[in-house]
């Protein structure tokens, strides 16, 4: 014998109740009153507009029932895709909104403690996400800073570099770090 799937009892006689867009069957009262706060099909989780009241499971609809359409309660990815919804990069949710950072440069989201090193607090200000930090492809050739100021990136070539390693050798020299007192002072481990 069929039984409704939410109040698990046998249909004996009464009335019964099908949502429009599947074949499952269900009391009618327990159809009419689930419909109060969800129209999605407590079995499938079909949408339906109508309920398809009949004597008995199989029979005739005596009656068609419009039903009031109410809004999903669980946020799906594409739902939340289509409304702007920031999601994590890390971890694909996004939920905790109050602990998630958005990056300045191309929008992608964070979560504060799914970042690595990951922060206790979010940051205050404008914040670069790590892929933007260091890609200056992404970055391209001016980055703004958290104060508001402009920094000028500029490509430097291998030759460049050696100079300006080279140069910060020879002003750099270990005595320079050295206290005073130890300077010029033969070392005491023998």
């Amino acid at each position: 014998m069929d039984k409704c799937h939410i109040c698990l009892s046998c249909f004996d006689g009464q009335a019964v109740g099908s949502p429009e867009s599947c074949a499952h069957v269900f009391c009618h009262q327990c159809i009419l009153q689930w419909s109060q706060t969800s129209n999605t099909c407590p079995v499938d989780r079909i949408s339906f507009a109508f309920i398809h009241q009949r004597r008995r499971p199989g029979g005739d609809v005596q009656k068609k029932i419009k039903v009031r359409t109410h809004k999903k309660d669980d946020d799906d990815d594409e739902e939340e895709e289509e409304s702007g919804a920031v999601i994590c990069e890390e971890c694909g949710r996004s939920d905790r909104r109050h602990r998630l950072l958005v990056c300045i440069q191309c929008d992608s989201g964070y979560h504060v403690d799914c970042l690595t090193p990951s922060f206790n607090t979010r940051p205050e200000g404008d914040w670069i996400c790590p892929e933007c930090a260091v890609s200056p492809q992404r970055t391209g050739s001016n980055s703004p800073r958290t104060d508001g100021s402009m920094v000028v990136e500029e490509e430097i070539s291998d030759g460049e570099l050696a100079d300006l390693l080279a140069e910060v050798d020879e002003t750099t020299s270990t005595s320079s770090r050295l206290r005073p007192s130890t300077v010029n002072r033969p070392s005491r481990l023998s």
